[in-house]
């Protein structure tokens, strides 16, 4: 708390050593101040709003009421085309300062742009510069080069069909607070190559293992047919309805009560070349809790092997110890970046390859409580992560779930839980060519013109 002027306020935020957000005590009125210490030792009311909050990276600017953005300097604002209710301050280009909400880039002057499906904006190492993010992609890109981007209209790929399936209501229940839905956007080939009918397969075999999951309980879902575009969109809206219907018996009957759960699959081709195809999964899931459950991925399919690839069939047996090597390189530079801190090797691989075994000593333990012990989550199962044990991983038995094929180099995935904590996120790791063509199988095409764009 502090004291103005013989008035009582909540400090909330401090912003550097000068400016506090402050609000009423006790708390009779709604507005909150953005305050200034200056030089004389008085403090000075710079902004008022029902909100006021910090930006990241910065002290010179201010959110206020989700939409303004005030400059401290030179008291100017601007207004935002959305709300926004976190902030990241960018830098500044020429005169403008840029900042991001994550999916969306925001100029001072007024020019926006929003990033498509899961792609997402962070800070460069370089000046001048930002990361896009999607999945495992990233692309450096100038503040110049963004502001001066001109969407173009993409063209049409005829190779795939855009299947898009929304299939949710609420209730119609009076007194019940309820929402399902089952809602898919996917790239489906539309050829009857053996990549085409592999791809079709996996993905109808995908959704109907990740829609059918929110219910918590083994129900036998028929497998439906794949082996042509119409056949399988068909079976996605069979699933649909099934769905529903599914929804009204788990749901349950009573007069009143909450329930919500939905599960959200897009599928995107990736790329197409003569050795290879390859999609990136990406699904939410919600069956209650308190929060979602992400599950992304990507999936090649091998068109010499005519077969999906895992790390069993890619990659030399005798040089399985060197590829992890490699592989934990990568998965060492993005713990680090998420942590915000560098951490020792040894640490790090010791935290990484015993993150899965319980924490407590289970020496003398009875077997009612070990199963409580048991650290079993959905997403070890979906990458075959296999079954909890207190025995640490090493280089001999690290498992590399969702190995596949990108312009950039081979890429494995990570679930929340699996290495780290569920804050951190998934991690998708690419490991450049150059560093394991010599653990691999075969040798994979990889065309500049595939690496990712700005478009």
């Amino acid at each position: 708390m502090i004291i103005l002027n013989e008035d009582t306020f909540n400090v909330q935020e401090r912003i550097g050593d000068s400016l506090l957000i402050v609000s009423c005590y006790p708390e009779d009125c709604e507005s909150c101040f953005l305050i200034k210490r200056e030089s004389n030792g008085y403090y000075y009311v710079l902004q008022e709003g029902k909100s006021i909050s910090s930006i990241e990276n910065t002290q010179d600017f201010a959110l206020i009421d989700d939409r303004t953005i005030y400059n401290v300097k030179n008291k100017g604002t601007f207004t935002l085309p959305w709300s926004a209710s976190y902030l990241y301050y960018l830098g500044m280009y020429k005169d403008k300062a840029v900042f991001t909400e994550q999916d969306s880039i925001c100029f001072s002057d007024g020019r926006c742009m929003a990033l498509q499906d899961d792609s997402y904006c962070k800070r460069s190492d370089k000046a001048g510069e930002v990361v896009l993010v999607n999945g495992a992609r990233k692309l450096s890109v100038s503040l110049d080069a963004l502001y001066h981007f001109k969407n173009v209209a993409s063209v049409s790929d005829s190779s795939i069909y855009r299947f898009i399936g929304n299939y949710s209501t609420t209730s119609e229940r009076e007194n019940e607070d309820e929402f399902w839905g089952l809602n898919v956007s996917l790239d489906i080939p539309v050829g009857n190559t053996d990549s085409d009918k592999a791809i079709r397969e996996w993905m109808t075999s995908a959704i109907r293992d990740d829609a059918f999951s929110v219910f918590g309980c083994q129900i036998d879902i028929f497998e439906g047919n794949s082996s042509t575009l119409q056949e399988m969109k068909l079976t996605l809206e069979q699933y649909g309805m099934l769905w529903e219907q599914l929804y009204r018996v788990y749901g349950g009957e009573e007069e009143s009560y909450a329930f919500r759960i939905y599960c959200d699959v897009n599928v995107r081709k990736i790329v197409d070349c003569d050795d290879y195809t390859t999609y990136y999964y990406a699904s939410t899931l919600y069956e209650g809790g308190l929060h979602e459950l992400p599950r992304s991925y990507y999936i090649t399919y091998d068109k010499r092997l005519k077969k999906i690839l895992t790390a069993s069939n890619a990659l030399k047996k005798s040089k399985l110890r060197l590829f992890r090597n490699e592989a934990l390189k990568s998965i060492h530079q993005e713990y680090d970046e998420k942590s915000g801190s560098e951490s020792e090797w040894k640490d790090f691989t010791r935290a990484v390859f015993s993150f899965h075994c319980p924490m407590v000593d289970l020496s003398g333990v009875d077997e009612d409580m070990l199963t409580l012990l048991e650290h079993d989550y959905m997403c070890d199962e979906w990458s075959g992560w296999g079954y909890p044990t207190v025995k640490a991983f090493t280089l001999d038995d690290f498992p590399l779930p969702h190995l596949a094929v990108l312009p950039e180099g081979l890429v494995l995935t990570y679930h929340p839980y699996q290495i780290d904590c569920f804050a951190s996120g998934e991690y998708h790791i690419v490991i450049p060519f150059d560093k394991v063509e010599s653990c691999l199988q075969y040798g994979y095409h990889h065309d500049k013109k595939d690496l990712p764009k700005l478009e």
